[in-house]
């Protein structure tokens, strides 16, 4: 069978698309000639090779059509330039080499001749996007092996010059591997190429949500600090629920971002009522208010005011750019700190903050427990108790939990001297814009003469799978420790017991990354009654950070009848196997149990 001469058939059919693609552009009224500003001249510090050209003295120039948004790029001499070590990129992240485009004759392993022309816009094989009068256009020598940009244009105000190797700040840019192939096919996110879905971490911690798909995580610092961090086209994000909102909100923060080669984009969301209402990226980016460089760093302070009327969420996002994919593309960073939200009411219906599940409680040893959850920070808190003693609780007494959901708990403790009904009433209630709430209806508790007895724990009993381990100091303090997917238990039995129990204890959590699941659970006839980490974790009374220590103090009462055990455990989070995940250690002090009723 006769060899057939795919080199020339692919010369006569791509000169044929040619000619007619330069017809449309020479017969268009619009059709204007540009040319490209020079480079600042910085030799190749590598000095090359003999091989390598005097790329110096390589020129193109370059002309336009608006009507039918295409350019064209003729070599006009100086250097050999090798059709398959010239590249072409376009801001947006699209790439291809000279030899590969459509309106091309020249072979990979051929140099360019004097005159020839690529033409590049929608229609054209192997590029098949418009060129736009606001975006760029680079020619990329690969031929060595650090990339140098030999020209550049942005239609249509460029002039003419001859090109030389950029500047280091260019070059940084252009430092990636060069293999032959169509990067924008070869390096594909794994997701895509495995045809699976992406992974999904999320949770939430210090009043933030925090979702990442795929090879992308959240870093939640504190309430003012987060880092984020995207591969390719991925997406993370951090959200925070302001709840009812109405007037302005102030939404201030410093940032840095900052992206390996071409970015993402990095931004902050307002969320009203589930419908996006404020995007600081803009529809294309030119709006922007947080700045982004390619293959560099950018920071800056933000200050920005919106105006809402609803339920409102605030979200930190880097999301992909429409050419993620490309391989010019990878890690984006976007730092955040010091995050401010202030609320400001411009209307007669001011935001004040929202109290709930206001209640006041006999712990034992006639020691009373006031506690209410809040949507807002509070001030100045006022509790009046009245009935068998009276007594005013202020501010300073209260302890405030930052809770996941975004709202706040508030506790504080009376130690009573006498039996009788105690009735709460909550006086005042102050948020930090001064806005005071309606106040709740008053609640009573009745101590009665105490039956409560502390329950002698006489042993523990372990079990440890798998990289676990644990550790009983005594029956008051254990240490237990978990390497990702394991599972680290101890339990005790305190045999049939009736009524309620109440578990106190201090803890600290220590996570190296991100944290598996500690908990303290009560089995009533084999059944378990009560997780303190809760179905999602949202509600879980023991705190857990990822990449850092959580210490606090727990007194739990649980209602019970039946054969009773108590289990402190560490148990696998849903991502345990995920490589940001290592070791997570609970350490329990001064356990202590007692029957309530």
């Amino acid at each position: 069978m006769r060899d057939t001469d795919f080199k020339s058939l692919r010369r006569e059919f791509l000169g044929a698309g040619l000619t007619g693609a330069m017809v449309g552009i020479a017969g268009c009224s619009d059709s204007v000639t540009i040319e490209t500003e020079a480079d600042e001249e910085n030799p190749d510090e590598d000095g090359g090779n003999a091989e390598t050209p005097d790329i110096d003295t390589a020129s193109f120039t370059f002309e336009y059509d608006s009507e039918t948004q295409q350019a064209a790029i003729e070599f006009t001499g100086g250097a050999q330039i090798n059709a398959g070590n010239l590249q072409i990129r376009h801001k947006n992240g699209h790439e291809t080499r000279w030899a590969e485009l459509g309106s091309t004759t020249a072979g990979p392993d051929e140099d360019i001749t004097v005159g020839s022309t690529a033409v590049l816009g929608p229609d054209i094989l192997n590029w098949a996007t418009p060129i736009q009068t606001d975006e760029q256009i680079r020619l990329v020598y690969v031929g060595k092996e650090t990339p140098a940009t030999l020209d550049r244009y942005s239609p249509p105000e460029s002039t003419t010059t001859e090109t030389t190797v950029p500047n280091s700040s260019e070059a940084n840019l252009d430092q990636e591997e060069v293999d032959g192939e169509n990067t924008s096919e070869a390096n594909l996110d794994q997701e895509e190429v495995d045809g699976e879905e992406p992974e999904i971490s999320e949770g939430s911690a210090a009043e933030w949500e925090y979702r990442a798909e795929g090879d992308a995580n959240v870093d939640v610092v504190d309430t003012e600090s987060l880092n984020l961090r995207v591969y390719k086209c991925n997406t993370a994000i951090a959200s925070r629920e302001l709840g009812e909102t109405n007037g302005e909100i102030e939404i201030a923060f410093d940032y840095e971002v900052e992206a390996e080669q071409w970015f993402e984009q990095c931004k902050v969301i307002v969320i009203e009522d589930g419908e996006e209402i404020y995007d600081s990226f803009g529809e294309s980016g030119s709006e922007s208010i947080i700045n982004h460089t390619s293959g560099g760093t950018e920071t800056g302070s933000i200050s920005e005011t919106v105006s809402v009327d609803g339920d409102v969420d605030i979200e930190f996002r880097i999301e992909p750019s429409p050419y993620c994919n490309a391989g010019d593309h990878a890690n984006t960073y976007f730092r955040v700190d010091n995050v401010q939200i202030n609320e400001s009411s411009g209307t007669d219906n001011p935001t004040a903050p929202s109290i709930s599940a206001f209640s006041i409680a006999n712990t034992g040893n006639r020691q009373l427990r006031v506690s209410f959850d809040s949507s807002k920070q509070l001030n100045t808190i006022e509790v009046l108790i009245s009935g068998a003693e009276s007594t005013t609780l202020t501010t300073g007494d209260f302890v405030r939990a930052d809770n996941n959901s975004g709202s706040f708990t508030y506790e504080a403790t009376y130690q009573a001297s006498s039996n009788g009904t105690f009735t709460a009433n909550l006086d005042e209630a102050v948020g930090e814009n001064g806005l005071s709430t309606e106040l709740s209806e008053p609640v009573s508790v009745t101590i009665e003469d105490s039956t409560s007895s502390e329950i002698e724990i006489e042993s523990w009993q372990t079990d440890a799978e798998g990289d676990a381990d644990v550790e009983i100091i005594d029956t008051t303090q254990m240490n237990l420790r978990v390497f990702k997917c394991n599972n680290a238990t101890a339990s005790t039995n305190i045999g049939e017991t009736s009524g309620e129990i109440e578990i106190a204890f201090d803890y600290e959590v220590e996570a190296e990354q991100w944290f598996e699941q500690c908990k303290v659970i009560v089995i009533e006839d084999g059944e378990e009654i009560y997780d303190s980490f809760g179905e999602s974790g949202s509600e879980s009374i023991i705190n857990h950070t990822s990449g850092g220590t959580e210490t606090g103090s727990i007194s739990e009462t649980v209602s019970v009848d039946g054969d009773v055990d108590i289990e402190f455990r560490i148990e696998p989070s849903p991502y345990c196997n995920a490589g940001d995940h290592a070791n997570t250690y609970f350490r329990v002090d001064n356990i202590r149990v007692v029957n309530t009723s």
